[in-house]
């Protein structure tokens, strides 16, 4: 995605049918300043891992796929499938990446609430 873009149609039709709005919603590259103002970056593949690594964050940052299963980042960060980019797809396929999201987001919540609220 470009700096600004807003979300394809079929990720606008998945979050509406969960009730969201991505009207106004705009890509944001990830910046080297920004990587290192994370505490936490999570990716939903192996390629936006590599660029995180490239940008020097590596050591904070994992496939959420991963971290939601109990990866702590690193090496065993790589291991396993990322998140399907529906792109092209059908509103099937969207639905399918927006629930499988909903459940890795919801793992890593939970994983991180104890960090967060201790």
């Amino acid at each position: 995605a470009f700096e600004g873009s807003p979300a394809s149609d079929g990720s606008v039709r998945a979050a509406a049918a969960a009730g969201m709005d991505l009207s106004g919603h705009g890509a944001t590259l990830l910046t080297g300043e920004r990587a290192d103002a994370a505490d936490l970056i999570l990716t939903m593949s192996s390629t936006h891992l590599m660029r995180v690594v490239e940008l020097g964050a590596g050591d904070r940052a994992a496939m959420i796929t991963s971290f939601a299963n109990g990866g702590e980042g690193g090496e065993g960060s790589w291991v396993g499938h990322g998140v399907p980019d529906p792109i092209g797809g059908s509103d099937e396929e969207y639905q399918a990446t927006y629930d499988m999201l909903d459940d890795l987001i919801r793992r890593t919540l939970d994983r991180l609430e104890p960090v967060v609220n201790p």
